[in-house]
């Protein structure tokens, strides 16, 4: 039978220092590959969300804006305004001071300023707003709201309208003038006073 061999003691500490040593540079090897992958991967900011189109921004604003309606070869009207905004996805102008001018079939004219207006763009309705003031011959009309509709050239409202002449007051609760004929409808519980007289 045979005797088994002792290794000497410090042998034994010999080999155990190192298995020590060895586990020390596999860690810290290890380590140094890690720190060097994290740190040669490329940050990625999060995609942000693409904007929302902001609908209340127009697509295009003309200042000095100017455009006739001829119909048939004969102009029936003309308008003016200082700014328009113009909305494409909504199909509508926004009118800053505007002006028109109406014109019958005799040749004559009706003026109108107002402070503001909404051209629908499909149709060219426009609805006028704020301080509306219309000239017809003698007559003066005063509003805050009026609509124009394009395809009978038609203007009217259902807000009370105040006309004046030379020696005539009218109030009424709703309005309609024909600029091709010149003729003015005044209807709706109508007070009228004649040379300072109901």
């Amino acid at each position: 039978m045979g005797k088994s061999r002792r290794h000497p003691p410090w042998v034994m500490k010999l080999s155990r220092a190192i298995s020590t040593i060895l586990l020390f540079l596999v860690s810290a090897a290890l380590c140094a590959v890690f720190y060097l992958l994290t740190q040669n991967i490329p940050v990625t900011e999060p995609r942000s969300a693409p904007k929302a189109e902001n609908s209340s921004l127009p697509d295009i604003v003309i200042t000095g804006f100017e455009q006739s309606s001829v119909k048939n070869g004969i102009t029936e009207l003309t308008l003016k305004a200082d700014t328009v905004s113009f909305f494409e996805r909504k199909k509508r102008m926004l009118l800053e001071k505007v002006s028109a001018t109406f014109f019958s079939n005799d040749g004559t004219s009706s003026n109108l300023v107002a402070d503001r207006g909404i051209m629908n763009t499909r149709t060219n309705n426009i609805n006028l707003y704020g301080n509306i003031a219309a000239t017809s011959g003698v007559y003066k009309i005063m509003a805050q709201t009026l609509c124009y509709d394009a395809k009978n050239n038609i203007i009217h409202s259902d807000i009370p309208v105040v006309m004046t002449g030379d020696s005539l007051y009218c109030r009424g609760n709703s309005f309609t003038f024909y600029p091709s004929t010149g003729r003015a409808v005044l209807s709706g519980s109508v007070k009228a006073e004649i040379s300072g007289r109901q």
